[in-house]
């Protein structure tokens, strides 16, 4: 997951040298079945900073530069499950 990210949505994106981050993720079911969404969430958080970090985007993802994470669900996308990324 962490080499897919670094080839692909990250290999454009800019250093961030603001702290403190929010990151917060919105995630599209695929499918109306009830679900924990901290589950996937929280494995998805954990690789998206440590591949944010191996690509020199932030120095770090210790909690001094991200002090806030945030879960939202969105509903379902059948066609396109997902999780995205916004950081504040």
């Amino acid at each position: 997951y962490t080499n897919l990210l670094l080839e692909t949505e990250l290999k454009d994106v800019s250093p961030i040298s603001k702290a403190p981050l929010t990151f917060e993720y919105h995630y599209y079911a695929f499918s109306r079945r009830r679900i924990d969404i901290s589950n996937p969430l929280c494995v998805i958080d954990k690789f998206t900073q440590d591949a944010i970090v191996k690509a020199k985007i932030l120095i770090d993802d210790n909690s001094e530069i991200v002090d806030t994470v945030i879960f939202k669900s969105k509903g379902v996308d059948k066609d396109n499950p997902r999780a995205e990324l916004f950081i504040y």
